[in-house]
């Protein structure tokens, strides 16, 4: 479950950024006061417009960003808690808007098996884990395994292949 209440975020910008004139405040408001509950297996969409803030709340689903006020909760656990942070990363992934930033393999096979590893799965487990997401069989098929074509497909496997309840679609 995620329980988001009163989120606020401000990015604090440099005033040498070149991002607007002399005039323009060094502070910048993207989540204003946001509450949120999603219940475990409901599936949600966020959308909007370029800045509206979709990608500011998604890294805040994950800790890659704290909130300037207020709370994010994934599964009872703040993300605010510094001990908690590894845990929540593992319940919520990551699907960036270019995938080819965070491949590490050009087999796909070996691309799912370097995240189980990271986790320290145990490699029988791994083996089993790929298997389940029917690379063994197009292999078997084909004669030789499977290099990324779609992109996102690869990522989505990868998510699965964690267990991954919650993802964020770039």
């Amino acid at each position: 479950m995620i329980e988001i209440r009163d989120l606020v975020h401000i990015y604090n910008r440099e005033e040498s950024d070149g991002i607007g004139d002399s005039s323009s405040p060094n502070e910048v408001q993207a989540l204003d006061g946001l509450s949120l509950s999603v219940a475990d297996g409901e599936f949600v969409a966020i959308i909007g417009h370029n800045g509206c803030g979709k990608s500011t709340l998604a890294k805040h689903l994950n800790g890659l960003l704290l909130p300037t006020s207020g709370d994010v909760w994934i599964k009872g656990m703040n993300t605010k808690d510094k001990e908690h942070l590894w845990e929540i990363r593992q319940k919520v992934g990551m699907i960036f808007q270019n995938p080819d930033n965070q491949l590490v393999a050009a087999v796909v096979e070996e691309d799912i098996a370097f995240g189980c590893e990271n986790l320290g799965i145990p490699p029988e487990e791994i083996r089993e884990r790929v298997d389940q997401c029917g690379y063994a069989s197009f292999q078997m098929e084909c004669g030789s395994p499977p290099f990324w074509g779609t992109e996102a497909e690869g990522c989505d496997r990868r998510s699965y292949r964690d267990e991954t309840r919650m993802y964020r679609l770039g």
